[in-house]
Parts: structure tokens; sequence; C-alpha cells
């Protein structure tokens, strides 16, 4: 029988970690059998307790409390490395948010499907209420909801697009990631400059570039929670002042999704190395103009002797 590992990082919600462990292993197919690892983020209430009762063998990994969903995905990283290296690893990892959840079956099979040692195998969202997600089990697709788009992020200018046949995928949200063990051993750290609403753009990006592939399967989608614990909540006012006055203070606040020095440090990261070839040049370039200098002057000084 083939295992597929539920990868949670969760973070005092206790009766939504549950739900959703208990919503995914009604959806597996017979031939998988389901481990949970939950990736305890500091929490402060009964979240491991209610979620343990969910499913009594889980796993748990405990975090500092600030490794949000960057620090999260080291530490998934990590610990996938750990049981490969144990000879333990999974034939399947799932990596998920626990305020989503999938409309049935057809949706995990979907992306199952899909699943190869070079692809990332990313499900689409579709934003509800949380209501919604609460009585998901009695909440039909409606035509009104329709997937977010695939994206593309350009390294040239930094602006995260929608992608196009010739703008192709290289970034998607993990709020719900089916692969192999293989991509988590090539995962590159998320650098604490890169805050959490970022950090899954971060991971999917690099192994991007290592060769992996985002696949978004047509099938493989599941409803999202327009609310979460750890996010500043929307200003709910038609004030025009008030609207302004709460972007601007996003744009300078560390955990806005528009903080601007956020998405500054993203594009620079990514250009880290191409910084560090052009600092190197310019200290050669400086050298040789420095030689060439003294040789001018030395040339010019035996002029003036003779």
């Amino acid at each position: 029988m083939e295992t597929l590992t539920l990868l949670l990082p969760v973070h005092n919600r206790g009766h939504l970690t549950a739900g959703f462990i208990k919503h995914v292993a009604k959806l597996l197919p017979p031939r998988l059998a389901l481990e949970v690892v939950l990736f305890d983020d500091g929490c402060s209430d009964e979240t491991i307790v209610i979620a343990s009762r969910a499913w009594p063998e889980a796993d748990v990994v405990t975090l500092n409390g600030h490794a949000f969903w960057g620090g999260s995905l080291n530490a998934i990283a990590s610990y996938v490395q750990g049981k490969v290296s144990q000879g333990k690893a999974s034939d399947y990892y799932m990596l998920c948010n626990d305020d989503i959840r999938f409309l049935d079956q057809k949706n995990i099979l979907a992306g199952l499907k899909a699943v190869t040692d070079m692809a990332l195998v990313c499900a689409r969202g579709i934003m509800v209420s949380h209501e919604d997600i609460i009585n998901s089990d009695e909440t039909p697709l409606r035509p009104e909801w329709k997937p977010e788009p695939a994206i593309h992020y350009s390294a040239r200018n930094g602006r995260f697009i929608p992608a196009s046949e010739r703008q192709i995928v290289n970034v998607a949200p993990t709020r719900a990631m089916l692969t192999t063990p293989k991509p988590w051993l090539h995962a590159v750290a998320v650098p604490c400059s890169i805050p959490h609403y970022l950090s899954d753009y971060w991971l999917t990006y690099n192994l991007n570039k290592l060769g992996f592939q985002i696949a978004h399967p047509e099938n493989f989608t599941c409803l999202v929670s327009s609310e979460t614990t750890r996010n500043p909540q929307k200003a709910k006012t038609s004030n025009w002042l008030v609207l302004k006055l709460a972007r601007i203070k996003g744009c300078i606040t560390k955990t806005s999704p528009i903080y601007v020095p956020a998405w500054i440090s993203f594009y620079r990261q990514d250009h880290l190395t191409v910084i560090k070839r052009l600092k190197i040049l310019s200290l050669w370039l400086l050298f040789r103009i420095s030689n060439l200098a003294f040789a001018v002057f030395g040339c010019i000084r035996r002029g003036q002797g003779n």
C-alpha cells in the first residue's frame, strides 16, 4: 500500500485543523494510507490536542512561534530530507493549509494523477466565505466561483502577473501542493527577509528554476477561506479616505501583503547572484582602472624628468 503524508503547519485553530484532517481522510482513495504531521508554530490553545484526537498517530514538529509559512516550509524540507535519509519517506507528500476544503474525491484523484518526481502539483484556489468552508460538505459548487489564475513571476521587473502561453506559470500558492519526496530534497531555504505571504512563491519559483514543473490539473481545485488568523483584516468601510489610509498603513506594516520592503526583498533576493557578480566586476574594473592610472601617471612623471 502506498502512503500519503499530510504536512500541516498549524496555529491556534484546532477545530478547523481537526476538521480538515477528517476531511482529507474521508476523501483519500483506499489504496493510500494516510500519515499526518503537524508543524506547531507556537500554538497557545489546544490546537495540537484537538487535532491529535482527530488523528491520534499524528507526528508533531514544534516550531518557535514566529515561523509562519516560510519557516514552516524550511522545517518541512528538513523533515522530509530526514525521512529520506532514514529510508522512511512516503510515496506522496501533500502540503496544505487547514483553511481549505476539496470539493470531492475527484479533486484529490486529479492531483494524484499528475504527480511525478519533477512536478509540483498545486491546487488552484476558489475564495469563499469562512462559513462555506465550515459547511463545505453541504456546499455545492456555484457558477460564480472561479479558480484563481495561474501566476507568472517576471524577474525583469519583479511583478506577479497572470500566466500565459508566452509567460508560463513559474510560481504558485502552496495551500495544497502534492509532490513526491524529490522536490523537498532540492528546496531552497526561504530567507527570513521573505514574508510568509511570499514564501510559497519563493519555494516554487526556485524549484521551477531547478527544472521542477508547476502543474495545475484542471480538476485539482480547493475552496479557500477568505479569513485567516495571521493576516490583518481588510478595512470594512466604503469611506474613500479610510480605505486610502488603510492602504498606506499596509505599505508600512510588515504582516501586510502590500508591505513594500517585502516585494523589494523578494526581487533583491532573486537577483543576489547578479548583484554579487556586478560587485566583483566593478571591483575588477576599479583595479584595472587604478593600474592604468598609475601607469599613465608614471609615464607622465618620466616624461617630465626627461
